[in-house]
């Protein structure tokens, strides 16, 4: 399972075992809650089957209705929030996370493009913004500034951090699997290649040898 702030769209890849049947057709709802026991499982996916009766059942998150849906209107006197609303709703989509902050109204934006590259090549640059638009976990469209809270998950040498696979500023460690941890977060790295509060940029759930594992692609931000 893949989550990025950078990829327009999370999924999953999956395969049943043998002795399970479920029907799984295109536009299957798809809910993938990961965890050591039910005590401490934590929602890690949620999207619908794009590709099924393959080797593999591949699953997407709503990103790809954002994708598939053009906006050609010109907005004019908008804020971001009036053209992201537009797009959202142009595309079904309901729930959602918008920022709050307040930011002028353009004279005139012309979007013609779909909803998540308006956002990306339209919306972020002509206001100067750096807000990357992604679905949750749970499926909830999100655009939102970062927030650095107080507590972050540690990650440290000799305990948690399983094998630092790239290292610097820009890096890659594998873990365990920790409830919770998503892109967009902000975390402490404590390594002897690397050390100090980073941002995760992506995350890779898996499963190796009957265990759950992450592999985080992190960049270090200056304190």
């Amino acid at each position: 399972m893949w989550r990025s702030r950078k990829d327009p769209a999370g999924y999953a890849s999956f395969l049943f075992k043998d002795e399970v049947e479920i029907d799984t057709p295109q536009g299957a709802i798809v809910e993938i809650d990961l965890g050591y026991d039910e005590s401490n499982a934590a929602r890690v996916f949620t999207g619908n089957v794009s590709r099924p009766d393959q080797e593999r059942i591949i699953a997407k998150d709503s990103m790809t209705k954002l994708l598939q849906t053009k906006v050609t209107q010109s907005f004019l006197q908008a804020t971001p929030q009036d053209m992201i609303r537009f797009g959202l709703k142009l595309a079904g989509i309901e729930t959602y996370s918008i920022a709050s902050q307040a930011f002028s109204p353009k004279d005139q934006v012309v979007a013609n493009l779909n909803v998540h590259d308006m956002i990306r090549q339209r919306i972020n640059p002509y206001w100067n913004i750096d807000f990357a638009p992604y679905f949750d976990a749970r499926d909830i469209f999100v655009w939102q500034p970062l927030a650095r809270p107080k507590e972050m998950f540690l990650f440290q040498y000799g305990e948690n951090i399983l094998e630092m696979l790239a290292d610097g500023e820009i890096g890659m460690f594998r873990t365990v699997f920790v409830p919770g941890l998503d892109h967009s977060q902000y975390i402490t790295i404590s390594h002897p290649r690397a050390n100090g509060i980073a941002l995760v940029e992506t995350v890779h759930h898996f499963i190796q040898d009957d265990k759950l594992r992450s592999e985080i692609y992190y960049k270090l931000e200056s304190e």
